[in-house]
């Protein structure tokens, strides 16, 4: 093993005999700057000597499922998310390998990935194809995966930096009826009394259904009445989500910000009755949503997809699922005259223009609004002439 060499205190150069060059094939030698200790940096430089070792060989032979083999392995020991993890492998597995996997890495080029994300668009696992946004997706894990290639040196360009996926053309959300979410809840208050609960507070936070599986009792604050109105009133902290896999741990929100969100007297009425069935044994770092008897387990938001779709069918109320409850809120509080940067902050979005971009189908009535309040600050009447 080669030492370190120190380039002042504790900077230290490490240098190692890389891959050959693809091209002309002859050796190079592939240098990196540490940071740390001497005994730090001698782990580091072996570290990178097993990484050449490894990477040594020219990538002439490998095919494309070589890598996309080798590649996942590395995710899987670099500290991505499970479910990011269980992502590429799906795209690996279901669509990539089997229509690119044995193409040599070497000729591996933009027209393959073409035709591939042009065929996916009409044979995918839909009669009608896969979605742009699916194929898209699919053109990040290949594109994410090549790049890996290049530092590894096993490509000398990533032909999927020049390929044309799909483009999303955005359509407007699909926001339920106000008279089909009333009748969903009449439902679930008489056949499924805690689903009744779950689905009250989608629409009454407009929160991520995994947002709201991962609310504990602890984030449950009742405020003080007010002293002039004597009103009750509480605060619901989202300050993380339940992951969509079977070990349904809780990780940090989408945005990785918590957010308080106020909710009215009958709200937090119907939540002390909810703790009150679950029992008083019920602590405070307990679940809302749990099957376990000490609250310890959430439920998984996948699953609750399924269930409310069976509900909705039951009570014949149209088209109502958990994320249109989440549309349902910012239209109805929009169409109310609450400001977007307020309606920004409930939903949990990174910025107001986020909320705009998505909900801006729904914005003209108020700019009539508008219309009709710069005419009459201009003191002009209808019946005047212009």
């Amino acid at each position: 093993m080669a030492n370190p060499m120190p380039r002042g205190k504790d900077v230290w150069r490490l240098r190692t005999d890389g891959p050959p060059d693809p091209i002309t094939g002859t050796r190079r030698q592939v240098t990196r700057t540490f940071h740390g200790s001497k005994m730090e940096a001698r782990r580091a430089q072996r570290a990178l000597e097993v990484e050449m070792d490894n990477t040594s060989h020219s990538s002439t032979g490998l095919t494309f499922a070589d890598l996309l083999d080798r590649w996942l392995i590395h995710k899987a020991t670099s500290g991505v998310t499970v479910n990011t993890l269980g992502q590429h492998r799906f795209h690996v597995h279901t669509y990539i390998v089997p229509a690119l996997g044995d193409i040599p890495l070497k000729d591996l080029k933009v027209t393959h990935l073409d035709d591939f994300y042009r065929s996916l668009l009409h044979t995918g696992v839909k009669v009608d194809g896969l979605a742009p946004s699916s194929i898209r997706r699919i053109h990040s894990t290949v594109r994410t995966s090549l790049n890996q290639a290049l530092r590894w040196e096993w490509i000398i360009r990533n032909p999927a930096d020049l390929a044309s996926p799909p483009e999303i053309h955005r359509t407007p959300p699909r926001v339920p009826d106000t008279a089909d979410v009333e009748r969903l809840l009449a439902y679930l208050r008489i056949h499924a009394p805690q689903f009744y609960v779950f689905v009250e507070l989608l629409a009454c936070l407009g929160a991520r259904p995994a947002e709201v599986c991962g609310l504990r009792w602890q984030d449950i604050i009742e405020v003080a009445p007010d002293a002039a109105t004597n009103s009750r009133y509480g605060l619901i902290t989202i300050d993380g989500q339940v992951s969509r896999t079977l070990l349904r741990t809780r990780k940090p929100t989408k945005t990785h910000n918590v957010r308080r969100v106020a909710v009215d007297a009958e709200t937090m009425r119907m939540l002390d009755k909810h703790r009150a069935e679950q029992g008083a044994a019920t602590s405070d770092s307990a679940y809302l949503f749990s099957f376990a008897e000490d609250g310890s387990v959430p439920w998984r938001p996948d699953v609750l997809a399924t269930r409310i779709r069976t509900y909705r069918d039951a009570a014949r109320c149209g088209h109502v699922t958990m994320r249109s409850l989440r549309h349902y809120v910012a239209t109805r509080l929009i169409a109310a005259g609450v400001d977007v940067r307020t309606v920004a902050g409930r939903l949990g979005h990174s910025s107001p223009a986020l909320t705009l971009n998505i909900y801006a189908s729904f914005l003209p009535e108020k700019d009539r609004d508008a219309a009709d309040v710069l005419r009459t600050l201009r003191g002009k009447k209808d019946d005047e002439d212009v």
